[in-house]
């Protein structure tokens, strides 16, 4: 069976084939849940605690996630795939992410779901990380305490498309700083502090939290403006692959170093306007590709 895979970015895999995917260990289930409506019957059959709703967006500012429950919290993902004629474009879709908190203190548990859609090897290693990195910038920051009981935590990524996979590590900047604010949060800090949906956020994180360079920038500004996301942020590190490109008059495209400053510019409100300009000359807009998501 193949499929059309899907990139995070465009040091991604492009053979048309499908990965088979792994999960992590998730003794607490016994068997590991596979999809959403697994996790959710095994939640709702009481073999994990009460799942909260996601508090990580304001009311009414919380994305559409069709088909999940409250307690999960969607987040922006600027990517590329492939048209019709094998030509890369860019892409906006979404994953969706839920924390959970558990009676024991066993240990931090990352699950990915294998369906709707699938998660590379390579992309669940880069999320893995981010979310260690998240966990540590959290700490540094004074944010949790040192002895706050992240071992009591669970972790679930889904990504909705169905029959896609996932490739590359762009997404990991994004998945990263959204599950710093659902652990937070989930540990009782940050408690008034908001994701803000017009903003999107591309990049790969590194050691000590930078955020790395990734491919693709070009067609994700694209796909950002195509969608009206007014306001997207990328690594300040360029990547050598790259063309130049514009961003549109209507958005504002601004650098990145760390966890730190994306953590900080996604939970800004969304009329502030201290940010660093990118202004480079915009490839033509391909015909093939057409919005996903009206905002």
């Amino acid at each position: 069976m193949t499929q059309k895979p899907w990139s995070s970015g465009l040091k991604g895999t492009f053979a048309a084939s499908m990965f088979a995917l792994t999960t992590m260990a998730f003794p607490a289930f016994g068997a590991t849940p596979t999809t959403v409506s697994e996790f959710n019957t095994k939640a709702t059959s009481g073999q994990t605690a009460a799942q909260k709703p996601c508090q990580i967006y304001k009311p009414g500012e919380k994305p559409q996630a069709p088909g999940l429950d409250d307690s999960w919290c969607p987040v922006l993902v600027l990517g590329v795939t492939l048209d019709n004629n094998l030509q890369p474009v860019g892409i906006v879709t979404f994953v969706d992410l839920l924390v959970e908190k558990r009676e024991d203190k066993d240990g931090l548990r990352i699950l990915f779901l294998e369906y709707p859609g699938r998660f590379s090897p390579y992309a669940q290693e880069a999320i893995k990380k981010g979310i260690q990195e998240a966990i540590n910038f959290l700490h540094r920051e004074d944010i949790i305490s040192p002895d706050a009981p992240t071992d009591s935590l669970t972790l679930v990524v889904t990504f909705p498309s169905r029959g896609l996979t996932m490739y590359g590590d762009s997404l990991s900047a994004t998945v990263s700083v959204h599950f710093a604010l659902m652990i937070a949060k989930a540990l009782g800090a940050e408690q008034g502090k908001y994701m803000k949906t017009c903003r999107a956020l591309t990049g790969a994180i590194g050691e000590k939290g930078a955020i790395n360079a990734v491919g693709g920038i070009p067609y994700k500004v694209y796909a950002g403006a195509i969608n009206r996301i007014p306001h997207i942020l990328i690594p300040e590190e360029p990547s050598q692959t790259d063309d130049p490109y514009q961003n549109p008059d209507f958005m504002r495209v601004s650098f990145v170093k760390g966890l730190k400053g994306a953590y900080t510019m996604m939970t800004d409100p969304c009329n502030k306007t201290q940010i660093t300009e990118v202004i480079l000359p915009l490839p033509n807009p391909p015909q093939s590709l057409q919005p996903l998501h009206a905002y």
